[in-house]
């Protein structure tokens, strides 16, 4: 996972991070690398018991990423969102 590049952190991705470098048994999430998603602001990131792990985009009003397709890379959504968090911040 992504983190520590943007001024926004997924809470999701932070804590299954967390479990993931604990080595609990019961982290099989895939990583979405490479994702412009992993630290969007307008980004919502769920996952389920089974491993699932899913972003919607609040931008786009979709599922945006759950591991069966290459991520979004590059997104005006999130930088727009970015801009719109450091103006908020002043």
């Amino acid at each position: 996972m992504q983190t520590g590049t943007s001024e926004y952190e997924s809470p999701t991705l932070l804590k299954l991070e967390h479990i993931a470098e604990s080595d609990e048994p019961e982290c099989h999430y895939p990583k979405a690398e490479g994702a412009a998603c992993t630290d969007c602001p307008a980004s919502i990131w769920y996952a389920d018991r089974e491993g699932g792990l899913r972003c919607h985009c609040t931008v786009l009003h979709k599922i945006v990423w759950d591991g069966s397709k290459d991520p979004i890379i590059y997104c005006d959504g999130r930088e727009q969102e970015l801009a719109a968090l450091r103006e908020r911040a002043r």
